[in-house]
């Protein structure tokens, strides 16, 4: 499977900055992609079965409002965790 980085890199081959660019923003998909969680999934698929059906992108902001809030609570949960505490 391509990558974001691959196809970003066959775009801009030589130029090293850019290269470096696409590689930083691959590997931070990839541990986002690796930390989600069962509500992020759930709301990830809503958001995705709805573009599917033909919503647009401003039919759907409040979904993709809620997965970032719910992204950012549950980041910030794993760190309470981590520390020993919990914030809830």
């Amino acid at each position: 499977m391509s990558s974001f980085y691959d196809d970003y890199r066959q775009d801009h081959e030589h130029d090293p900055a850019a290269e470096a660019r696409a590689a930083l923003a691959d590997r931070f998909g990839d541990e986002l992609l690796e930390g989600r969680t069962p509500r992020q999934d759930e709301l990830a698929g809503r958001i995705y079965r709805e573009l599917k059906a033909g919503a647009h992108v401003d039919d759907i902001k409040h979904l993709i409002g809620q997965l970032s809030r719910t992204a950012t609570e549950d980041a910030r949960n794993r760190g309470a965790e981590r520390s020993g505490g919990s914030r809830r």
